[in-house]
């Protein structure tokens, strides 16, 4: 969690965007449209995966920005992708696309989520955040968000089982199968079952064991 180890991650992204950047020169020469398209197409290329390294700095940034300080992960669950982006003074905040701040929010948020986890009871005060976050629909967000409060939450968790109850009965309609395969529970189900549980449930690395469930789910 030291800017040193940011030195790999910021050559690659500057590979990248200079080869996104000889290329759109080379679209701009070219006469003929297949060639054109072509060195556009590469330029763009180049540019996705400059930006995929970019995903990568902001998970690793919000670990260098926040060390061990759970109310700095708590605030980047909060911000929006717009502010996400200012908060790590990435460059040219204001004008990224709108699917590119999405992306560098959920890498912020899954960074925060892992983090929150790691430090289980010591982040108890972000509990409430998180469970604001159990509506996500994103499956990365989703998924981090039980991890943490599984390691966060005091159990039994009254306000846990009635909030995820909330979500269940709230997105028992929609369309899951983008995001869990036909034969499994949806996860705040599972987690839904352990934090009723209390007493005669363990946990360990992030997994429910519950008294009363017929199978073990990893959260």
């Amino acid at each position: 969690r030291s800017k040193e180890q940011l030195e790999p991650l910021d050559f690659m992204i500057s590979r990248y965007g200079k080869e996104a950047a000889r290329f759109d020169e080379k679209a701009k020469a070219e006469k003929k449209r297949e060639a054109k398209e072509e060195a556009e197409n590469t330029a763009n290329g180049y540019r996705d995966l400059s930006t995929l390294f970019w995903q990568h700095k902001v998970w690793a940034l919000v670990g260098v920005t926040c060390q061990d300080d759970p109310t700095c992960y708590t605030k980047f669950l909060k911000l929006a992708s717009a502010q996400g982006a200012a908060a790590l003074a990435l460059p040219d905040a204001g004008q990224l696309r709108k699917e590119v701040r999405d992306a560098y929010r959920i890498a912020a948020q899954e960074r925060a989520l892992l983090e929150l986890a790691k430090l289980g009871p010591k982040a108890a005060a972000s509990l409430d955040a998180l469970l604001d976050l159990t509506e996500s629909t994103e499956r990365l967000i989703r998924e981090g968000v039980l991890i943490a409060i599984v390691q966060v939450a005091p159990k039994p968790c009254d306000k846990c089982t009635q909030k995820l109850d909330k979500v269940i009965k709230e997105q028992e309609d929609q369309d899951r199968d983008s995001q869990y395969s036909a034969h499994e529970p949806a996860q705040p189900a599972v987690a839904q079952r352990g934090f009723a549980e209390g007493p005669g449930e363990r946990r360990q690395d992030g997994v429910v064991y519950s008294r009363h469930a017929k199978t073990l789910r990893t959260i």
